[in-house]
């Protein structure tokens, strides 16, 4: 996705379809949120976006990315 279109999710905020979560730290409700988005007609979670729809920005090492796949496996 590119920067630009990135901006305008993050500036028209939350909907049916799109979700913030501000990190990984609760990859649970992130999880919860996408099992919807895939019983519905979908949606995308930013992670590293607050619900003010600040840009956190969101540090991803190799157990970030290990701690995301564990947890869409058990989707």
């Amino acid at each position: 996705m590119k920067i630009a279109a990135l901006n305008n999710l993050i500036k028209n905020g939350e909907s049916t379809t799109i979700e913030f979560k501000s990190s990984t730290a609760n990859l649970k409700s992130a999880a919860e949120t996408l099992c919807a988005f895939l019983n519905g007609p979908g949606g995308i979670v930013l992670i590293g976006v607050a619900d003010n729809k600040k840009l956190i920005g969101q540090q991803v090492t190799d157990r970030t990315k290990l701690d995301i796949s564990n947890i869409l496996k058990k989707i």
